[in-house]
């Protein structure tokens, strides 16, 4: 056991300096002192690892009695892994220690809906942090004269660019954190294949899909607290498409 944690920390803090990239040229990074991009990966391990790795859980995925989740952060500017930490299979995302360390100010931060937090966002806007996320659909939200919409209906009331939406909102009902709606419509083929993930995963876990769910899956959905002056609409849409590469 001791050489196992002696080989695991090595692996958390070795990989750091270790694993890096010919640093990214592109003018959309330097828009942030710093783009981290944070995800996790699932490992399925051998059963007998079940008390050192429990996996199965929440994660559905990998249903297995043990499995390790590897959480990264990888820091796209410098081409650098500036984070990496070991869970068991079973802990969310949102348990990982990503979600509490600082990030330098002026940074942006691309993270996914699990690790979807308004507590989190609060506080990284606070440290003069920037984030790009997609929006959970059961988030609440207030247009800018402090009204509460359903967001389908919000969507659906902007009139002036009927396949791009960027607005201004506020998110979470004691939270009211001020940042901007940013909404593309995707092309039918897309909007369906989407409905029959949804269901499909609904129809797993023994669930009904709400009309309204089912609408929004005919935009992308984000919201962001950078101003326009650094990112506008398109190129959140282009940011978004860096944890897929």
């Amino acid at each position: 056991p001791q050489a196992a944690e002696c080989l695991k920390q090595v692996l958390e803090n070795g990989v750091a300096q270790v694993i890096a990239s010919e640093p990214a040229t592109i003018p959309l990074l330097q828009h942030f002192n710093g783009v981290y991009l944070q995800d996790s990966t699932t490992i399925s391990l051998p059963d007998e690892l079940a008390e050192v790795w429990p996996g199965g859980g929440s994660n559905h995925n990998h249903p297995n009695k043990a499995a390790i989740k590897v959480q990264v952060r990888w820091e796209m500017s410098r081409g650098v892994i500036s984070h990496l930490e070991l869970q068991a299979g079973r802990n969310h995302d949102k348990s990982s220690l990503l979600q509490k360390e600082v990030l330098p100010q002026g940074a942006l931060r691309l993270a996914d809906l699990g690790y979807f937090s308004l507590s989190v966002l609060k506080e990284l806007a606070a440290e003069g942090v920037y984030w790009l996320t997609r929006l959970q659909a059961r988030c609440v939200v207030f247009d800018k004269e402090g009204r509460r919409w359903d967001l389908a209906k919000l969507l659906k009331a902007q009139h002036s660019h009927k396949d791009k939406v960027d607005i201004p909102i506020f998110i979470g009902i004691e939270e009211g954190i001020p940042c901007r709606l940013l909404a593309v419509k995707v092309p039918p083929e897309i909007a369906n294949e989407r409905r029959r993930k949804i269901k499909k995963e609904a129809r797993r876990r023994g669930q009904t899909v709400s009309k309204a769910r089912l609408n929004l899956a005919n935009w992308t959905i984000t919201v962001t607290n950078a101003p326009l002056e650094l990112l506008t609409l398109e190129e959140a849409m282009v940011l978004l498409r860096l944890r897929w590469q």
